[in-house]
Order: structure tokens, then sequence, then C-alpha cells
């Protein structure tokens, strides 16, 4: 088991395949996933390395698991950076493992060594949402706040 950055087009490649089994397990799944949409988008992790970051986890040539985000300035000051995520996601069976907590220490890794004053993750996909609050719980992360949606006409 190995946890690296994803850093070539194959990598991104491989990191947005599994953010669409995410995507069709998640609460997200009744709007479309655009693959060619997020490749566009996803050229930032090669294009922009001090502000996008995606890490995954790599068994035996399968990545298993994934972290990607990205550094954006805090609202009330500009020198002030936070590290977001995009998602955080383990295929079903490899759930409860190491391979979440080996990527979430890259990811902060990354956005210390990037100048993030802190990481924000969010738990928004509908997938055991419990458990992941509980994970990011046991990492020493505090919940801050909550999100709500609303579908609009």
């Amino acid at each position: 088991m190995a946890v690296r950055r994803a850093e070539t087009k194959d990598d991104i490649d491989r990191v947005i395949e599994l953010g669409a089994v995410m995507h069709a397990e998640s609460s997200y799944k009744e709007y479309p996933c655009d693959i060619e949409h997020l490749k566009k988008y996803s050229r930032s992790f090669e294009e922009r390395p001090d502000e996008f970051a995606a890490f995954m986890n790599e068994e035996d040539g399968d990545i298993t698991a994934v972290v990607a985000g990205y550094l954006a300035p805090l609202y009330f000051d500009p020198k002030t950076k936070f590290a977001y995520d995009f998602l955080l996601y383990s295929k079903p069976e490899k759930r409860g493992g190491p391979a979440a907590v080996r990527l979430m220490k890259a990811f902060e890794k990354w956005s210390r060594d990037s100048g993030a004053s802190a990481v924000v993750m969010g738990v928004t996909a509908g997938i055991a949402d419990e458990t992941a609050c509980k994970f990011y719980t046991r990492l020493g992360y505090k919940n801050s706040g909550a999100l709500f949606s609303k579908e609009i006409d």
C-alpha cells in the first residue's frame, strides 16, 4: 500500500475514475457526472500544483482511495490560506483501513508546506456521514458548522 501524489495525466484520469465511482454512490448521483468537464477542471492538479493537489492510495496497481483539494484565501484576510477538499473517498471494501488516515496526513502535509493555516474537510456526499464525522474527529478536526442544501426551481 502506497500513498502518493497524483501528478501525471494518467494519475489524474485514475483519480477522476474513482471520483465517478464516488459520484454514483453519493447524494450527488441525481445530477450528471460530466467526465470531460472533470478532466478540464482537473488540469489544475498538473498546471497549478501549488494550489491544487490530489493524493491516491495504490494497492497492486489499483487506486483504492483518494483525497483531492485546493488552497484558497480566507474570505476575511487574503493573506490567510485554508486548504479545502473536493473529495475524500475510499472504495467500500477498503473502508476502515489505514488508507484514509495516510491520505489525510499527506494532504495535511501538502497544505502546511503550501502555507495553509487550516484544513477544512466537508461531509456532503451522503455516504456514511456519521462514520466520516467520527473519522475527522479522531484526526483532531472540530465540527465548525453545518451545510444545508435546497433544490430550487
